[in-house]
C-alpha cells in the first residue's frame, strides 16, 4: 500500500508539472530573441499593411512633405506631467503620446525609484488615421500645440489641411487615465488605430519566464482571448508572413489569429507578471479588430476602429497599474480575467484562499509569517484527508503477512484469492484505496494556491529571513534543498521497517524497491521543478511538508501496535 501512496505523490506532481507546461504556461523555452530597432520610415511603411502608402507629417526633421499640417513651428516638449498620490504620467506634444508611466508605490530593482511601465523610447497612445483610398496618417511625428487643464487635464490639438484632431487627457483617482479623442471634418476617413504600441516594460530582475507571463489579452465577442509573448510574431516577421497569404483565402484566415483578432473588442490588455497595461474603450465605439505584435521583446498591440463619418468624439480609459483583482474587478467589464486565479472551475477557491492570505497580513506585518501560518491553517484543513490515507497506509503495512499468506495460498486461484482479500480487508478494517483517494482529492487545493503564490504582488520585494524577494527565486537554493530533504523524509518514513520487509515475498520485495528508487529520485526531480519557483512558494510548500511528517510520525506511533488477525 505504501507503494499506492508514494505513486498517489508522485502522481499529484506529475499532473501537477504537466498542467503548469502545458496547460497553464506553455512548455518553456528560450526568450525570443530581441528584433534590431526598425527605421521609423521603414515601419511606417510596413505594419501591418504594406499595401497601404503612408503620408508622413510635418515636423522639423522632415521638411519633404507639407500639405497636412499647418504649423511647423510649434517646439517640442518631453516632459508635461500629470500626477496624483500614486501614479506619475509623462507626455509629449509629438505625437500627443505618453511616453511614461511611473508608479508610486512599487519600487524598481534599486528598491529606491518608482517604477516605470512604458519602456526606454516608447510610446503609448499614438494614433494612426486611415483613409478610404488606402493612405495612412502617422500622428507619431505630429507636433502639436498643447494646454494645461487644471491640475489634472491636458489638451493636444493638431490643426491639419484635412482636419482637426485632439487628445484630452484627463487623471482620475489612482492608476486611471481618460482619454477623449475628438476628429473634426477630416475627409475621406475610413478607420483609425490606437494602441498600447510600445509595449510594457519589465520591471522584475528574474524574467526567466518571460514568455509565458508575458501575454495580451482581449474580450473579444464575450470570450476571453490571451497570447503569451513568445507566440507573438515582429512586424517584419508580419509583414512576411501577409506577403506569402494574400493570395490562399484559406490559408489567410488561419495565419491571421497569429497577428490579430476580429469581432466586438471590449477591451484590450498587456500584462508582466504583476503589472498591467490596459485600455478600455467607450462600448459605443465600434472596435472591431485588434492587432497584437512583439514590440523588441515586448507584447504591444493596436485597436481599430471603423468609421462612417468625418467628425468623431471617442472616450477611453486607461488603467496603468499592478494587477490586483480588486482593482480590475472595479470595471465591471470582465477585464479582472487577466489576474491569474488559476483553472476557471477552481477559481472559486483560489479567491477565497487569497482573502484568507490578506485576511493574515491585515494584522501580520510579515508576508513571511503570514506563509508559515497560512500553510499551518491549509495542513489543518486538510488534516482529515491525510490522516485517512496515512492510517490506511499503517494499516495496509500491518496486515501485509496476513496479505501474503493469502496469496501464497490461493496463488493458482485469483478469483479465490481476491475475494479472501476483500474478506481480510474487512475483517481488518482496511481500506486498499484509502491511501490513494484522500490524497488526489487534495489536487484542487494544490492547483487552486499555485497561481495566487506564483503571482502575489504582495510578496514582491518582501524579505523574510535571508530571503529579500518572496516573489523571487531563492538566490541561495537553500529553500529549495530542505523541502527536498523534507521530501525525502516523508517518503522514507513511509516504507515498512526492515522487519516487515523480510516477510515479504520476492514480488513485494522488488515493489518495495520500485518504491525506493521512486523515495530518492521524487525529492530531486522537485529540487529542480522548484529551484525557480518564488521563494514564497517555496517556503509554503516546506512548510506543509514538515507538518505532514509530524502528522505521518504520530499516525505511524498509534498504529505500531496493530496486528493481523488470527485464524
Amino acid at each position: 500500500m505504501e507503494k499506492r501512496t508514494i505513486l498517489a505523490f508522485a502522481l499529484i506532481f506529475l499532473i501537477f508539472l504537466i498542467s503548469n507546461q502545458f496547460i497553464w504556461k506553455p512548455k518553456q523555452e528560450a526568450l525570443l530573441e530581441k528584433q534590431k530597432k526598425e527605421a521609423l520610415e521603414k515601419a511606417d511603411q510596413q505594419d501591418y499593411a504594406p499595401q497601404e502608402t503612408p503620408i508622413p507629417i510635418q515636423n522639423e526633421q522632415n521638411s519633404i512633405y507639407n500639405s497636412l499640417v499647418f504649423n511647423d513651428s510649434i517646439a517640442i516638449v518631453y516632459d508635461l506631467i500629470l500626477e496624483n498620490e500614486t501614479i506619475k504620467i509623462t507626455f509629449s506634444n509629438l505625437g500627443g503620446n505618453i511616453s511614461s508611466v511611473e508608479l508610486k508605490e512599487y519600487r524598481a530593482q534599486d528598491r529606491v525609484s518608482n517604477i516605470e511601465l512604458v519602456p526606454e523610447n516608447q510610446k503609448l497612445a499614438n494614433l494612426r488615421i486611415f483613409s478610404k483610398n488606402k493612405q495612412m496618417y502617422d500622428l507619431d511625428e505630429a507636433v502639436f500645440n498643447y494646454d494645461i487643464i487644471g491640475e489634472n487635464g491636458i489638451i493636444f490639438t493638431v490643426n491639419t489641411t484635412s482636419g482637426i484632431i485632439r487628445k484630452e487627457y484627463t487623471l482620475q483617482e489612482e492608476y486611471t487615465l481618460d482619454m477623449n479623442l475628438s476628429v473634426e471634418n477630416f475627409e475621406n476617413i475610413d478607420r483609425y488605430e490606437i494602441g498600447l504600441e510600445g509595449g510594457i516594460a519589465d520591471t522584475e530582475e528574474f524574467i526567466k519566464y518571460k514568455h509565458q507571463d508575458y501575454k495580451v489579452y482581449t474580450q473579444v465577442d464575450s470570450e476571453l482571448l490571451k497570447r503569451a509573448l513568445k507566440s507573438l510574431r515582429t512586424k517584419d516577421q508580419i509583414v512576411e508572413l501577409k506577403s506569402t497569404i494574400n493570395n490562399d483565402p484559406a490559408k489567410k484566415q488561419k495565419k491571421l489569429k497569429t497577428y490579430e483578432t476580429s469581432g466586438k473588442i471590449d477591451w484590450a490588455s498587456l500584462r508582466s507578471k504583476f503589472f498591467n497595461l490596459s485600455i478600455i474603450p467607450d462600448e459605443m465605439i465600434r472596435i472591431n479588430k485588434m492587432s497584437y505584435f512583439n514590440n523588441e521583446g515586448q507584447p504591444a498591440l493596436y485597436l481599430n476602429a471603423r468609421l462612417d463619418r468625418e467628425t468623431f468624439e471617442h472616450q477611453y480609459q486607461f488603467y496603468f497599474g499592478p494587477s490586483l483583482y480588486n482593482n480590475m474587478a472595479q470595471f465591471n467589464n470582465g477585464i479582472e480575467k487577466i489576474v491569474e486565479m488559476g483553472p476557471g472551475f477552481l477559481q472559486w477557491l483560489s479567491k477565497l484562499f487569497h482573502k484568507l492570505f490578506n485576511f493574515l497580513h491585515s494584522f501580520i506585518p510579515s508576508w513571511g509569517v503570514c506563509l508559515l501560518i497560512f500553510a499551518i491553517l491549509i495542513k489543518l484543513l486538510l488534516y482529515p484527508l491525510t490522516h485517512k490515507s496515512f492510517e490506511a497506509s499503517s494499516k495496509m503495512q500491518a496486515v501485509m503477512p496476513k496479505t501474503r499468506e493469502i496469496q501464497a495460498k490461493y496463488k493458482h486461484d485469483p478469483l479465490l484469492m481476491h475475494k479472501e482479500m476483500k474478506k481480510m480487508h474487512k475483517e481488518e478494517g482496511v481500506n486498499q484505496f484509502g491511501g490513494c483517494l484522500p490524497m488526489l482529492l487534495q489536487m484542487p487545493i494544490f492547483f487552486a494556491l499555485y497561481p495566487i503564490l506564483r503571482y502575489s504582488i504582495d510578496l514582491r520585494q518582501a524579505g523574510f529571513l535571508w530571503i529579500k524577494d518572496l516573489s523571487a527565486p531563492d538566490p541561495y537554493l537553500i529553500m529549495p534543498i530542505l523541502m527536498g530533504v523534507f521530501m525525502f523524509l516523508q517518503s522514507y518514513l513511509m516504507q515498512p521497517k526492515n522487519s516487515k520487509t523480510a516477510e515479504m515475498d520476492e514480488k513485494q520485495q522488488a515493489q518495495m524497491q520500485s518504491q525506493k528508487m521512486i523515495t530518492y529520485i521524487m525529492p530531486v526531480m522537485m529540487f529542480f521543478m522548484f529551484k525557480n519557483f518564488p521563494s514564497g512558494l517555496v517556503i509554503y510548500w516546506t512548510v506543509f511538508n514538515v507538518f505532514s511528517i509530524v502528522q505521518m510520525l504520530f499516525i505511524r506511533n498509534k498504529f505500531e501496535h496493530l496486528k493481523p488477525a488470527k485464524g
